[in-house]
């Protein structure tokens, strides 16, 4: 057996063989399964303090040095502003920021009206009259040119 794993270890070009590299292999898949399980458990158990401090209120029965570090806690925990659903940060910056926010927050309410009644507007265009983009881009161009030709036929008498 041993001669097995000597032949399979020493390669024609003198390498370093496949046995060191699965052994290598090996070790590292065991530390990442125990790595992974550690962090299960840590998650596990803070969800389970959490969970725990919602229902006691983070009061329990312990020594002075553990509440005096639970009052350091507390007034930070305090002064963080809950926000529906434990959100960290405001809708307004996660949407981004800016002006695109306040059309989707409505800050700016003629604004966002426009921009509802504008797209009303074009669902009502082309799902209720079945109106078709390369119509409606054919008969706007079709304007565009009649107002340029009136346009410069009366700049040419309004000039005279």
């Amino acid at each position: 057996a041993t001669a097995g794993r000597q032949a399979e270890k020493a390669l024609p070009n003198g390498s370093v063989g496949l046995g060191r590299e699965r052994e290598g292999e090996r070790e590292r898949r065991a530390g990442e399964r125990a790595s992974e399980a550690s962090m299960a458990e840590h998650k596990e158990e803070s969800v389970m303090d959490k969970i725990t401090e919602k229902f006691h209120g983070g009061s329990s029965s312990s020594s002075s040095s553990d509440d005096e570090g639970k009052l350091g806690s507390s007034s930070s925990v305090k002064a963080k502003i809950y926000r529906l659903f434990g959100r960290e940060k405001p809708v307004h910056s996660v949407l981004g920021g800016g002006k695109p926010a306040d059309l989707f927050l409505w800050r700016n309410k003629k604004i966002s009206g426009g921009v509802l009644a504008g797209a009303t507007a074009i669902w009502l265009l082309f799902e209720v009259l079945e109106y078709h983009l390369l119509t409606l881009l054919c008969h706007g161009f079709i304007l565009t040119l009649g107002i340029l030709f009136l346009w410069s036929n009366a700049s040419a008498f309004v000039n005279k």
